[in-house]
């Protein structure tokens, strides 16, 4: 399914309240990662960034390598989601780590890595959401995850169902994983409905009717 969103400008302060938003959120769910990686997962990073991923970042590697999205829409008002991008070793590692077993690299993910993948992103975004359901006083409701599986195109360029994905969202909320020996995790982006971004802005004050007030108040 498909976000369908007019036209809406989000000014510098809100971008702001939407970092703070996803960091918190993020920071709950790389907290549920950390214990089925069995070993630290923390926030390298954490931006709002106005338009879809266009290109995969050059931590993801070159043409060709493997990633695995897991997407889990939420119904808010109108549509929410989230997606956890991780890169194959990324990947492979927590399906092992969940399994119980040693890591063993490989060239590709088996399909029983994506079963677990999908139970982590279960856990892990609920985690996500838990702080951002409590400060915003609303009742979210993850769906159940889906995963794809991708690679890196030429020249960085993303596969066609990752487009897809993040149609009709404004902004995403990009947090950027890494792990305790420096190795880069992935991420996870929050791409929040109208009436969740309306919410968080007017619960941090920066919604235009505040910013309005406050610039009244100074006389400006």
């Amino acid at each position: 399914m498909e976000a369908t969103e007019t036209t809406e400008e989000i000014d510098d302060l809100q971008q702001y309240a939407l970092k703070e938003l996803g960091s918190v959120g993020a920071t709950y769910a790389l907290a549920a990662l950390s214990n089925l990686a069995k070993k630290p997962v923390t926030v390298e990073s954490t931006e709002c960034v106005i338009g879809p991923i266009t290109s995969m970042p050059s931590r993801f590697g070159k043409t060709g390598d493997k990633f695995a999205v897991i997407c889990i829409d939420v119904n808010s008002a109108q549509l929410s989601r989230i997606l956890m991008l991780l890169p194959k070793d990324a990947g492979t590692y927590i399906s092992d780590m969940i399994f119980g077993r040693d890591y063993s690299p490989r060239a590709d993910f088996l399909e029983e890595d994506k079963d677990a993948l999908i139970e982590m992103g279960d856990i892990c975004i609920r985690e996500y959401f838990g702080p951002i359901i409590r400060f915003l006083n609303i009742e979210i409701m993850p769906n159940a995850p889906s995963i794809e599986l991708g690679e890196v195109g030429p020249h960085g360029s993303i596969p066609g169902f990752l487009h897809g994905m993040q149609s009709g969202y404004l902004a995403r909320i990009e947090t950027n994983l890494i792990d305790a020996d420096k190795n880069y995790q992935g991420m996870v982006c929050f791409y929040p409905d109208k009436e969740t971004r309306a919410l968080a802005f007017k619960k941090f004050g920066v919604d235009y009717e505040s910013q309005a007030e406050t610039f009244k108040k100074f006389g400006l």
